[in-house]
């Protein structure tokens, strides 16, 4: 079987959907030798460590400056060239053009532009939403990670035998350390000496930052708040509130880290807390779980499915909440004992091999339907 897949989001390579395709599709080149890949993009993209064997075709006309519309403008000429069986379209985008020739397979991993668009940029939501209504329309089926995407889209219309969940994985780079050998890692590299909560996630409103630094400003005790992530957009109010709250000597931001630091980070922080107002899956949940940190999360959107029993939850709109939750455990050594040995428990029904074996065998079932 040829594959064409839509690799445009490297491009951004610490976005969220850029760290589930990395490992999907390591996963899906390791489970199938005998297939061939190709990865499509407007513009060069550096692959991550650990893709091999893949044919990469870079957008070389003026078009490639067009980004997401680049797949409607030229990038479907190459897909057709290298006579795919089938393709599978990342960040709700398909190759309009393909819809009718063979079988397309796009992952729609979440709906915030359309319930939360007052988040985006202006532009940023005027691409999307225009490529997404008629990308579902014309695909021939959907994966989504979880089970609240599945139902928003059956709510918009789409037919549920259109869509298939197939929950990610979580990166092997995150695993349990010891974590006084975490901390020293962390003081070494970061001069960080404190205990702290973290937080992980690009730094834009639909993550809910405010409240949790609102929250934070509650909780008197002598801890850092960490908290990691792209600059995403609209953050300007988020670090203005640190400065009103004068908490700029507790409330510390780090932008880019790698996957090792991270982990580190993971296993020093005293807990972890995931203040999002709208997630489909929620990556970072599911890497602070197999990093054994007791966790407390939103109760919204998808997370339930992520956390199951294995985290404490609280209303993203009720700052006192949050507070108590973050009282309660940091009060109980016996709790966070508990949660941490649910969370290893809970992070071992999740992993990027059987989300490939999944999306394999999808795509097998549609070539040959």
């Amino acid at each position: 079987m040829r594959i064409g897949i839509d690799g445009s989001i490297f491009r951004f390579p610490k976005a969220g959907i850029a760290r589930y395709l990395k490992n999907t599709l390591i996963n899906l080149i390791n489970l199938s030798k005998k297939d061939i890949f190709y990865l499509y993009s407007p513009t060069e993209i550096t692959l991550p460590k650990g893709i091999e064997n893949i044919n990469l075709r870079i957008g070389k006309n003026l078009t490639k400056k067009f980004g997401s519309y680049w797949f409607q403008l030229e990038g479907a000429k190459y897909i057709f060239q290298d006579k795919i069986d089938i393709f599978w379209g990342q960040n709700h985008i398909l190759p309009f053009k393909l819809a009718k020739k063979i079988p397309t397979l796009v992952t729609v991993h979440d709906l915030s532009f359309y319930y939360f668009s007052y988040t985006l940029p202006f532009r940023s939501w005027l691409i999307v939403r225009s490529l997404f209504w008629k990308t579902i329309q014309l695909v021939t089926h959907i994966i989504t990670p979880s089970n609240f995407v599945k139902k928003s889209l059956i709510y918009l219309g789409i037919p549920h035998y259109k869509i298939t969940v197939i929950p990610e994985g979580v990166d092997e780079t995150f695993t349990t350390l010891d974590k006084n050998w975490a901390k020293t890692k962390v003081k070494e590299k970061y001069k960080i000496e404190k205990d702290f909560i973290l937080s992980v996630g690009t730094i834009e409103p639909r993550k809910n930052y405010s409240l949790l630094i609102r929250a934070f400003k509650n909780f008197e005790k002598d801890f850092l708040l960490i908290i990691i992530g792209q600059k995403g957009w609209k953050n300007e109010r988020i670090f203005q509130l640190v400065k009103k709250l004068n908490l700029e000597e507790k409330v510390i931001f780090l932008f880019a880290i790698d996957d090792e630091d991270l982990c580190y980070f993971y296993n020093a922080a005293t807990l972890f807390i995931y203040p999002s107002l709208y997630e489909g899956f929620g990556l970072p949940v599911l890497e602070a779980l197999k990093c054994g940190v007791p966790t407390i999360i939103s109760s919204s959107s998808s997370l339930p499915e992520i956390g199951g029993d294995a985290v404490l939850y609280f209303d993203p709109y009720n700052e006192q909440e949050l507070t108590n939750q973050i009282e309660k455990l940091l009060s109980s050594p016996s709790l966070q004992q508990e949660l941490k040995e649910k969370g290893l428990i809970r992070a071992k029904l999740f992993s990027f091999k059987k989300t490939a074996q999944q999306i394999l065998n999808l795509m097998y079932f549609l070539v040959k339907k």
